[in-house]
């Protein structure tokens, strides 16, 4: 399996956790972890990486070709990943969730979700935060912020997402926006009243590819001429 391995620091003002990401891809997988903490920010206790998104080829009880996402996070006790908006609903530009890009049209993107914290999908053109110094996003996912209902210590998630004609890749998910990063999320519940915002993953000036052809497999662009609703 080729793969290209590469990491990154990201410098915010903010409480930040940054990706220093291992981003691991192939034909049919792609896999991000976060696992870097900008120094001077609130650490999520346990041993990083503290969230993990695995982007998998495969098929849904129906025989649909599509994109398995499964979602998963080592955090510890009473820390989950920011929820739904206190209004009930994940939309607007509130920071609370976890965001990905994705390289086409979000209006043609389907999904089905597991039984198990299944998360609220969004689509749309998400700031993350709301001062935009991560860049926007197409997908969010949010939880309800009931405690019983969160995303949170040790929890797993799935999300299969799949397009009418069966083109979808896991490659499709690895797009950057503007800001040159991949993925962003936000954890709450840190503690002592601490939380950190997550950036996975700026382009690198520079890569380790092993194997041959993976630049090319991998299409590592940004959003340039990609449709935008």
């Amino acid at each position: 399996m080729n793969r290209i391995f590469f990491s990154l620091l990201l410098v915010a003002a903010l409480v930040v956790l940054v990706g220093h990401s291992q981003v691991q891809a192939s034909t049919d997988e792609v896999v991000i972890q976060l696992d870097y903490l900008n120094p001077g920010d609130t650490s999520p206790g346990g041993q990083g990486p503290w969230l993990t998104a695995t982007f998998k080829s495969g098929t849904n009880d129906s025989g649909q070709s599509g994109v398995l996402l499964k979602l998963l996070n080592n955090l510890e006790s009473g820390e989950f990943v920011g929820g739904q908006n206190g209004n009930g609903n994940g939309n607007g530009n509130s920071p609370n969730g976890w965001f990905f890009n994705f390289n086409g049209d979000v209006d043609k993107l389907h999904w089905d979700t597991g039984t198990e914290n299944v998360p609220e999908v969004n689509m749309g053109n998400f700031k993350f935060p709301p001062e935009n110094k991560f860049g926007t996003f197409d997908l969010k996912l949010t939880w309800p912020n009931k405690p019983s209902k969160r995303f949170g210590a040790g929890d797993t998630a799935q999300i299969f997402f799949y397009l009418d004609d069966g083109s979808l890749s896991p490659t499709d998910f690895l797009v950057a926006n503007e800001q040159g990063v991949y993925s962003a999320a936000h954890i709450q519940g840190i503690a002592d009243g601490g939380s950190a915002k997550v950036a996975a993953v700026p382009i690198p000036p520079t890569a380790l590819l092993l194997g041959s052809g993976v630049l090319g497999l991998l299409g590592l662009r940004g959003r340039g001429g990609r449709p935008r609703k």
